[in-house]
């Protein structure tokens, strides 16, 4: 295993600015509060399926993620 991003070949300074990135969108309010909607609709549904929970993660979550990270570099 070893230390993080080590064997991805990430650079530490590149690995210690993604880190930041997701702490920072981790910690956002809309980011938590779509995360909290996806997870009332898996329950509701009752679909676990890997097929299901990537499509209501694209439909509620990537485009809040995305804007964040890009905030961040």
């Amino acid at each position: 295993m070893g230390p993080l991003g080590e064997d991805e070949g990430i650079p530490l300074e590149e690995l210690k600015s993604k880190l930041a990135a997701a702490k920072s969108v981790a910690s956002n309010v809309k980011v938590r509060t779509r995360f909290a909607r996806l997870t009332q609709d898996l329950r509701e549904e009752n679909d676990y399926s890997t097929q299901f929970i990537e499509a209501k993660m694209s439909e509620k979550l990537n485009e809040a993620i995305l804007r964040e990270m890009v905030k961040q570099v």
